[in-house]
């Protein structure tokens, strides 16, 4: 990626005018779940007003509803502890997080009071939506960060698989594939010059949106140029198992390294031939989910 790019849009979009406008659009997008009775676990550290965690408490607090905030701990059974003890009724995660709380609160036997989970941070394939759904009974919506974690920059549509785009401050183009699924570009609307590739890929959607809405629709995401599809296949059989907690993959200087955290005494999948093979239990004292040590952007072993 364009580093020099880069912070051009992170400079546009991270004034205090443009947080503001910001905060405000996920307020707007809110609204069609949210209540001022709701209690929301945010499980993004609130770096300042420039962070995904810090963009959300302040759109949670201007809905005067209650956020959560998770503190240093990132520990799974803090998160799982924290969820439990607040009632939070709804959570702001990357989705293979609220995926691993699904698995961990059956084999403890917690019970979870989420009725919406917003995703962030990285697109939540099919299989993550189908697995929080059916560990949750709740309803899945996602915020498109993309590139970076303040250029917040779309939000799922409320009737169908779909992105629809921010128009008040950005452009989308697909790349050199027509009609098909192909790069997603994003350009400041105050400045086209300001051009990224997202490294996702996508389409527009050619019909009018079953929601109504005439804002353009995204859809058939898939991963892009940047990710190992490997490994992505492999993070994916690996995290719809409900015996496996989390799962850690890389190349390594020797090849293809992978490491389980696995659910004692539960069938587990045919492993691989790869390079280096740990399967390890859950241990609440040490892990953390491989999200939080992958650091806060997406990347091919984060699936």
């Amino acid at each position: 990626m364009d580093s020099v790019m880069l912070q051009r849009m992170r400079d546009a979009v991270t004034t205090p005018e443009e947080l503001a406008a910001t905060v405000d659009y996920l307020v707007q997008q809110m609204n069609a779940f949210l209540r001022p009775v709701d209690k929301v676990l945010i499980c993004f550290p609130d770096d300042g007003p420039c962070s995904l965690g810090g963009l959300f408490t302040a759109a949670v607090r201007q809905m005067k509803a209650t956020p959560i905030l998770l503190g240093e701990d990132h520990r799974w059974k803090t998160i799982l502890k924290l969820a439990f003890h607040s009632r939070a009724t709804a959570i702001v995660a990357p989705p293979l997080v609220v995926l691993g709380l699904t698995k961990l609160a059956k084999m403890t036997k917690t019970p979870l009071y989420f009725r919406n989970v917003i995703t962030a941070g990285y697109f939540c394939y099919r299989w993550m939506v189908d697995g929080i759904k059916r560990g949750l009974d709740c309803d899945v919506w996602g915020c498109y960060d993309a590139c970076q974690d303040s250029m917040v920059a779309g939000f799922t549509c409320k009737v169908c698989s779909g992105i629809h785009i921010r128009q008040d401050k950005f452009c989308f183009d697909i790349q050199d594939e027509g009609d098909q699924v192909g790069d997603v570009f994003i350009s400041l609307k105050s400045d086209p010059t300001v051009r990224l590739n997202t490294f996702d890929r996508a389409r527009f959607s050619k019909t009018t949106c079953a929601c109504g809405s005439t804002v353009p629709l995204l859809v058939d995401f898939g991963p892009g140029s940047d990710v190992d599809e490997i490994l992505l296949e492999m993070g994916a059989q690996f995290h719809t198992w409900t015996s496996i907690l989390d799962a850690y993959l890389f190349r390594g200087e020797c090849g293809l390294e992978l490491e389980l955290v696995t659910f004692p005494g539960e069938k587990l999948p045919k492993f691989p031939t790869v390079a280096k093979l740990i399967v390890r239990p859950w241990d609440p004292e040490r892990d953390v989910p491989n999200w939080f040590q992958a650091g806060w952007r997406n990347s091919a072993q984060n699936g």
